[in-house]
């Protein structure tokens, strides 16, 4: 199969899980020619992808990035001459009319709820939210008439774009099974440790001040934070928290699986923002994935998981307390934590993994031939 295909971001970072590890990789194995343009300094094959970097557009400004970086890599990538072009970006599918110039065809990946996002961003006034929020609407639906397809990762997304556009599917963000096939479960260590974990970027909206605070309680464990920590004067914060809380910052999944493997427990604890309650947070499936039970804010789309699974237990974000009694409970009864995370575990393998979702993805780009 020759086709050209170009996965373009200015956000995520070249070994993005979704973009690079899932659907460029996919893409890949089964013969199309596939180039992943993201910022940076490298130009390499791995696992079938070209790995292509141009600019430093990730550590700029967001007025930067808007105004001049992403005309910049956008005219990159229409140098590539690509039959196919998958963009992962808002800002860069304000462009999707200049790409189909050579007759390609056009993909937007929308990874979360675009216009919902904009209630969170603390760089926007609260009094301006939604009526950026409107615009990000408008803007996506302007540019829907340029794709042939829209990619969604979840189920509301996915509802929403099918109203402008017939050519709609879902392609679930869900863990790679063979990357967690060999990843060491020794529940008598995890017992011992009593350690907590959170992977992924985190700020205020996404439960930074309770994940850390309520650990000077739990004084024989600890909590190990491993992404982006999303807050103005990092390092003073960090002063801050209990003795029992440690940041390591962005890891490779090698590192973050070892996490995993020493870890008790995995924390989601999202505060009750619009675009953090409409669907399930992937780390809550990774959590699974790895055979560690889940400690989740109680919204409706997390609740569905660890109920429907038994692979968890949910709770109140805003209820310190609340979060401290479940710390507690489950490190007073491990075999019940221990049930709950094999209960998880057996979820993925048997239906909730990438391996059985990425025929999803590879039907939709066959059907654009």
């Amino acid at each position: 199969m020759s086709c050209k295909v170009c996965h373009i971001s200015i956000v995520h970072k070249r070994n993005d899980i979704r973009i690079f590890h899932k659907e460029c990789v996919s893409l890949a194995k089964i013969g199309y020619e596939v180039t992943y343009l993201s910022t940076g300094q490298h130009d390499i094959i791995e696992k079938g992808v070209h790995l292509l970097g141009f600019l430093q557009g990730i550590n700029a400004s967001r007025i930067k990035r808007m105004l001049f970086y992403d005309r910049m890599i956008i005219k990159k990538a229409a140098s590539l001459n690509a039959e196919i072009y998958h963009i992962h970006d808002l800002e860069l599918f304000r462009y999707a009319k200049y790409l189909k110039k050579n007759k390609a065809k056009i993909i937007y990946d929308s990874h979360e709820n675009t216009p919902m996002q904009m209630y969170e961003k603390e760089w926007v006034p609260i009094f301006l939210r939604p009526l950026l929020a409107k615009i990000v609407d408008r803007i996506e639906r302007r540019n829907i008439r340029y794709c042939e397809l829209v990619i969604a990762v979840a189920k509301s997304t996915f509802n929403r774009f099918s109203k402008y556009i017939d050519n709609v599917v879902q392609v679930e963000n869900l863990p790679i099974k063979d990357e967690f096939k060999n990843i060491l479960i020794d529940y008598n260590s995890k017992m011992i440790n009593k350690q907590f974990c959170y992977t992924g970027a985190i700020w205020k909206e996404r439960g930074l001040f309770n994940t850390c605070f309520s650990m000077e309680a739990i004084k024989d464990s600890q909590l190990i934070i491993a992404g982006r920590i999303d807050i103005e004067n990092l390092d003073m914060f960090l002063k801050t928290v209990p003795e029992n809380v440690s940041y390591v910052g962005y890891l490779s999944r090698k590192d973050t699986l070892k996490i995993y493997e020493n870890s008790f427990c995995g924390l989601c604890l999202f505060e009750d923002y619009p675009n953090n309650k409409i669907d399930p947070p992937t780390k809550i499936f990774e959590y699974m994935a790895a055979g560690i039970p889940v400690i989740c804010s109680n919204f409706d789309s997390m609740e569905e998981v660890v109920l429907k699974y038994n692979c968890g237990i949910s709770v109140d974000p805003h209820d310190k307390q609340a979060i401290i009694d479940i710390m507690i409970y489950l490190i007073n009864n491990q075999e019940k934590a221990k049930i709950m995370g094999q209960n998880g575990k057996k979820a993925i393998e048997d239906k909730l993994n990438w391996e059985t979702h990425q025929k999803v993805l590879l039907d939709a780009y066959r059907r654009l031939k």
